[in-house]
């Protein structure tokens, strides 16, 4: 998997401000998780946008199994230990 092309993905889905803390692991060679941090756009919609998102990752990269945290505000640590 490429990591920077799903970051790249993610951060160009409408109404996503910024990605941070993503994990990407697989569980077999059909079997792809994933985990990451999603600041909102402002005025963007929390659940459009996790939908989107989750959308572009199945269609994308096959990942079934999508945990996406979105967040209405920049995390404080976005830039440090859990980029």
């Amino acid at each position: 998997m490429d990591i920077s092309a799903i970051r790249a993905s993610i951060a160009a889905t409408p109404g996503v401000g910024g990605v941070h803390d993503l994990h990407v692991w697989s569980l077999s060679s059909d079997e792809h998780s994933l985990s990451t941090h999603v600041e909102l756009a402002n005025g963007a919609d929390f659940e459009t946008v996790r939908t989107a998102v989750a959308k572009i990752l199945h269609d994308r990269y096959e990942i079934e199994h999508a945990t996406i945290q979105v967040e209405r505000e920049a995390c404080d640590d976005a830039d440090g230990l859990h980029r």
